[in-house]
């Protein structure tokens, strides 16, 4: 797909929304779907992103059928937690925290997370929820996902 076809479908999910700057290198932005490697790399440097791994590889290995789940449906999603993903937008929430949209690996769906912050850079995840997008939006993402410059950017 040419950069002006991209940019069009960044623009058509992003809608309305502002596009604040996040982060020291201001290539990184709130509510913006993007598939760039200036983009990506801002993502996979902010704590929300890597904090993903470590919440996930906890509620691996606390696998307990007494147990209560970590967020609601957890053991819906327990096929997901083992799998590399890969964030594609990070925004704040309104009941505090950020929401992170990500990838998982072998999976056609997009997630969003939201992690609500329990220590410095600690985080945990309070819920997780398919996204509402049109499938041919999410076809578009699943199949940039795929390409080889992004590949370093899986979790």
């Amino acid at each position: 797909m040419k950069k002006s076809a991209r940019l069009t479908l960044v623009a058509l999910l992003a809608g309305p929304l502002s596009l604040p700057a996040y982060g020291k290198s201001r290539q990184c932005r709130l509510n913006y779907f993007a598939f760039d490697t200036a983009h990506q790399s801002c993502l996979v440097r902010t704590s929300e992103v890597r904090s993903i791994r470590k919440i996930l590889q906890k509620i691996s290995e606390a696998k307990c059928s007494k147990c209560r789940e970590a967020f609601p449906n957890e053991k819906k999603y327990s096929g997901l937690i083992e799998r590399p993903y890969l964030a594609l937008r990070i925004e704040r929430n309104d009941f505090g925290g950020n929401t992170v949209s990500v990838i998982f690996k072998d999976d056609p769906r997009i997630f969003r997370l939201w992690l609500y912050p329990i220590e410095l850079e600690e985080y945990q995840i309070r819920a997780m929820l398919p996204e509402q997008l049109s499938e041919q939006a999410t076809m578009q993402m699943l199949k940039y996902a795929k390409e080889q410059k992004y590949e370093k950017y899986w979790l």
